[in-house]
């Protein structure tokens, strides 16, 4: 691994610095060690070793502000030159030599996709959500929605606990 970088990769700033380190040609030899490095991690098959490679390389941190297209002011990592290294990071283990870019690139999309799960997210999450819950204000209605024939149906907002009946339209 190229020794003016800590892997896995912490904040976006490294990953920039990075990914110039990476197009940078004087840096070919040392890139072609990180390859070879991060194609030994390995794994059961094709999905794991992609896991791997990209635990490997960014943090929980990181991960969650890459996401594949570029969308919602992440960073988009199907332009990324690391990229090119995962590709051929995973092809450099024998066992998945023939791995497509399309396999990869599919499983990396889901890596970046389940970012927000890591690190405990998923638990704290599921917390701000019953906390939520548990101080909220009082019942909020519910609506039902009930169809009687084929353009009309009627709308009613009930009270949750009492299930009075707020209000009710028809529809067309």
């Amino acid at each position: 691994m190229p020794h003016q970088f800590n892997i896995p990769l912490a904040t976006m700033p490294e990953v920039e610095e990075f990914e110039e380190w990476l197009k940078d040609s004087r840096n070919a030899q040392a890139k072609q060690n990180m390859i070879s490095a991060l194609g030994g991690i390995g794994g059961q098959n094709t999905k794991k070793a992609t896991w791997s490679i990209l635990s490997s390389l960014f943090s929980a941190v990181v991960a969650k502000q890459i996401n594949w297209k570029g969308v919602n002011g992440k960073k988009c990592f199907k332009e990324m030159q690391t990229r090119s290294v995962l590709i051929r990071a995973v092809r450099n283990n024998q066992c998945f030599s023939s791995a497509t870019d399309t396999e990869i690139d599919c499983h990396t999309i889901r890596w970046f996709n389940l970012a927000c799960d890591r690190g405990g997210g998923r638990k704290e999450r599921a917390r701000a959500k019953e906390a939520l819950t548990e101080h909220s204000t009082g019942p909020h209605p519910e609506q039902s929605w009930t169809r009687s024939g084929t353009h009309m149906g009627r709308i009613s907002i009930k009270e949750p606990t009492s299930g009075m009946e707020l209000a009710q339209c028809w529809s067309r």
